[in-house]
């Protein structure tokens, strides 16, 4: 009897453990499957049935808040639409109405702080934010290829900015206030005025040269 329930205990033990295999590789192949949906292309279904033109109008209607459309190529030849969002440069085929994700390489993802149509409407020129430094990028709209310039310029740390700003002077000079009113008599404050403090006039001196004039009368 014992031996039986050995015997029992053991297959449930390695049944168990055959399960615990079947979990895991499940568990990793979902893991698998969800990390290449987020990365594939994805349909959107709203314009499968619109024109190149109409599909873009409806996407556009759709976008989340502060998405920036960068180009509109409603041709045959490109038929597609570039947006930018959160950092992410986004790419719609109007024909397949398939929404893309354009992926800079060797850059983390979310890094694109800028995207902007070239003169000649061929490229689409990104610059990326990444270790202090903004890197430049060249997208070619008919290939959807990603070139990197080899271009970067480091960014300006803010609080050195502030220090090596020079100190901005107003360029005018202090003004000397310059007193043209009489100043006031100065009063004793714990006594009356006048109690003691009789100021006497001094006496005019007269002026040996300054005699008055005499005028004589004639009654002749």
């Amino acid at each position: 009897m014992k031996k039986d329930l050995k015997k029992e205990a053991s297959e449930m033990m390695h049944k168990m453990k055959e399960h615990r295999w079947i979990v895991a590789v499940v568990a990793v192949m979902l893991v698998v499957g969800l990390v290449a949906f987020c990365h594939s292309p994805k349909k959107f279904e709203n314009g499968r049935n619109l024109p190149v033109g109409e599909a873009f109008d409806s996407l556009t209607a759709m976008l989340p808040k502060g998405s920036t459309i960068v180009a509109r190529f409603p041709d045959d030849h490109r038929a597609d639409l570039y947006y930018l969002n959160s950092g992410v440069l986004y790419c719609f085929n109007g024909k397949s109405k398939l929404l893309e994700e354009m992926s800079v390489p060797g850059i983390t993802n979310g890094s694109v702080i800028n995207a902007s149509l070239s003169q000649d409407e061929k490229y689409i020129m990104l610059t990326v934010r990444e270790d202090k430094l903004d890197k430049l990028f060249r997208l070619n709209t008919e290939n959807r290829n990603i070139v990197d310039l080899e271009k970067s310029t480091a960014v300006p740390d803010e609080q050195k900015e502030e220090e090596e700003k020079p100190k901005q002077s107003t360029g005018k000079k202090s003004e000397v206030p310059v007193i043209t009113d009489p100043l006031p008599e100065a009063a004793f404050a714990d006594e009356p005025v006048g109690a003691g403090h009789e100021v006497k006039a001094e006496p005019k001196k007269s002026d040996p040269d300054n005699k008055p004039e005499v005028t004589t009368i004639s009654t002749d």
